[in-house]
Formats: C-alpha cells, structure tokens, sequence
C-alpha cells in the first residue's frame, strides 16, 4: 500500500484512504467511577444503602458499552493532498489523522473474525505513531514501530507479507 502511495497509483490499485479518529465513549462511565462502582457491588448489603447500590449497577452496566467510538470520515483522502518528501533516499509522508484504510481487490479471509459483519472487502485501521511515516525507496516501511494495524491488517500480521521485491516465477 506504502508504495502505492509513493507511485500516487493507490486508488488504482484498490486502496481507498479516509482519516480516522478514535475518542473515548462520554457515555461510558471512568475507570475509576467502575471501580468504585464494582466494589460497592460486591460489598455485604448492609454496608451500602439500596440507591448507592443502585447507583453502583447502572455504573456497571453503562460500563459494558466500548470505551472507545470510532469516526470515519465520509470523504476520501485525495493524492494531493497526501504530503510526500524525499529526504535522505527516504520517503516522508505526512498524514492529517490515522487512517481507515479500504482494500477492495480482495475480500476478507474466511477464518478472519472481525469486530463488524465480514465483507467483500478488506477494512483496516492504522494508528500514526509518528508523523511523518518514513519509508525507503522500496515503500517498506524504515521503522515498524511507527504504525499500529487494527482489523484486517492486524488480523493478517507483518509474518503474512511477501516481500515488496517479491516476483513469483512461473515454471512451464
């Protein structure tokens, strides 16, 4: 995908970019107020009054809900306005927010367990550890440390990648 980028080819080649934002659920009660909230629970019932323990379960049961949303924009990141450099025979390419990124070439793996309905395509988060990414000349990435994959990327780990050189041969 990295050198798809560089190429300015990605849609071409099945990728559709969108930024990404990850936010903590304001419907979902602290860590802390949880915490409280499980030990006024399975306390001996005469140490709390009925409400408090009241209290205490609907702050357990909202903490059921995830702790995290998820936003996606609805537009696609244009070529033009990715910033790409070459510095040092590396590419440093500057992204707005994490992405979502959409392979539409290829459908999910039967075995993949994902978090939503499975589709005919292959959905991804990618978290920026740092911005800019560096690349080198060959698109891989010149430190793994600075991506974090989530969903179909994840679920497939770097130990599935080929090589980027990698050019399978045919034997007649």
């Amino acid at each position: 995908m990295y050198k798809s980028i560089i190429n300015k080819n990605y849609t071409q080649e099945g990728f559709i970019l969108k930024n990404f934002s990850r936010f903590l659920n304001p419907e979902r009660p602290s860590e802390k107020e949880i915490k409280i909230a499980y030990k006024i629970s399975n306390s001996k019932k005469n140490k709390f009054s009925k409400s408090k323990r009241d209290s205490a379960n609907v702050v357990l049961e909202r903490s059921r809900k995830p702790k995290y949303l998820d936003q996606v924009s609805k537009t696609h990141i244009l070529i033009d306005n990715i910033d790409i450099s070459l510095i040092n025979n590396k590419y440093h390419i500057n992204f707005d927010q994490d992405l979502s990124i959409l392979y539409i070439k290829e459908a999910e793996e039967e075995n993949y367990n994902p978090p939503y309905e499975q589709s005919s395509y292959q959905k991804s988060f990618v978290f920026l550890n740092n911005n800019p990414i560096i690349l080198n000349k060959n698109g891989s990435l010149f430190n793994y440390l600075d991506i974090y994959y989530e969903n179909y990327w994840g679920f497939e780990r770097l130990g599935d990648a080929l090589p980027l050189d990698y050019k399978p041969s045919f034997k007649k």
